[in-house]
């Protein structure tokens, strides 16, 4: 019974070592019962990974595949991996035999024989240096999209600031007027950083969160069409503001402050030399007769942000309701 154990624990040792041979993740095997823990194994995935040769190999620690970019914090993972004799993934940089570095993610465990004794440890590595260099240079990108984007806001911000004080007569409507005007930035902005937004805000969305805040019956009151169109950072919180603006008035002086009132928003990208142009209409109806105030209160301030980006804004007063047209480079 003995001889027929030996036997089947020698065929599945083979097949194991078999396996590895052909294997084409990077494997080798250590020995702690040895003096610095030597590598008593490698397969041929590892020399091709590292450009050593087995004679390189075999008998020396795997620290000497370090260098100067190894990180201590790498190693000491490992160290505490084989002192607590638990399987662990460790990102860690090593260098090839060229001095080519690479980033390995490191699978390190340890081997038990029947009794539970400690005989060794595996070791894996998968090189995933492009996979995260993508992730890095990704992480950048978001980082530097997010920085300018937040100094687009403050600016934004500096902006209102300034441009709200001659639209107020005190400084609780100030307060009450930046809050509304502010509220609607975030808004679109919060929107347009959600974790499952990819790439730029699309103007669909940022018009209904902005619009169907004025209307609680959006179906009916509302009216929201226009193409596909994804909202470069610098126009997105101009173009906020002034639906912000727009549907202000429509609630305070025009449709939407009437039951049966309606908005009408639409837009279409016409070409237009180096960078296509943006036109948007919004057309009320079905509220007070309309006559041109004699002062333009926000849209004033709407007209100054728009003209900073390269847009514009006008006007018709027709009796049935206010029809505005906005046009943005884009």
């Amino acid at each position: 019974m003995t001889h027929l154990i030996t036997r089947e624990a020698l065929q599945k040792q083979q097949m194991f070592f078999e396996t590895l041979q052909h294997s084409r993740l990077a494997f080798c095997i250590t020995d702690p019962t040895l003096e610095d823990n030597p590598i008593k194994y490698a397969n041929p995935a590892f020399f091709k990974l590292t450009g050593y040769s087995e004679d390189e190999i075999v008998g020396r620690n795997c620290r000497f595949l370090q260098g100067p970019d190894t990180s201590e914090a790498s190693i000491k993972l490992i160290r505490q991996a084989i002192i607590d004799q638990t399987v662990q993934t460790i990102d860690i940089v090593n260098y090839r035999k060229s001095g080519e570095k690479f980033v390995s993610a490191l699978q390190i465990g340890p081997i038990f024989d029947d009794d539970g004794s400690l005989t060794g440890f595996f070791g894996s590595q998968l090189d995933v240096t492009e996979e995260r260099e993508t992730a890095e240079r990704a992480r950048q990108l978001a980082d530097s999209e997010l920085a300018h984007r937040l100094g687009s806001i403050v600016n934004v911000l500096t902006a209102l600031v300034r441009l709200s004080k001659n639209d107020a007569t005190d400084v609780d409507a100030l307060i009450t007027l930046l809050s509304e005007r502010i509220r609607a930035v975030g808004n679109a902005h919060i929107l347009a950083l959600k974790p499952n937004q990819a790439g730029p805000a699309h103007l669909g969305d940022i018009a209904h969160v902005i619009l169907s805040a004025y209307a609680p019956g959006v179906d009916q009151r509302l009216q929201i069409e226009g193409p596909p169109v994804n909202l470069p950072e610098p126009i997105l919180a101009p173009l906020s503001l002034t639906l912000h603006e727009l549907a202000t008035n429509a609630v305070k002086h025009g449709a939407l402050s009437k039951a049966d009132g309606s908005v009408s928003v639409s837009w279409q990208v016409l070409p237009s030399g180096a960078r296509d142009q943006l036109a948007l209409r919004s057309a009320e109806a079905g509220g007070p007769r309309v006559h041109k105030p004699p002062a333009l209160s926000g849209f004033g301030m709407t007209a100054d942000l728009l003209k900073m980006t390269g847009g514009a804004i006008t006007y018709d007063w027709c009796p049935t309701g206010m029809v505005a047209t906005v046009t943005l480079p884009i």
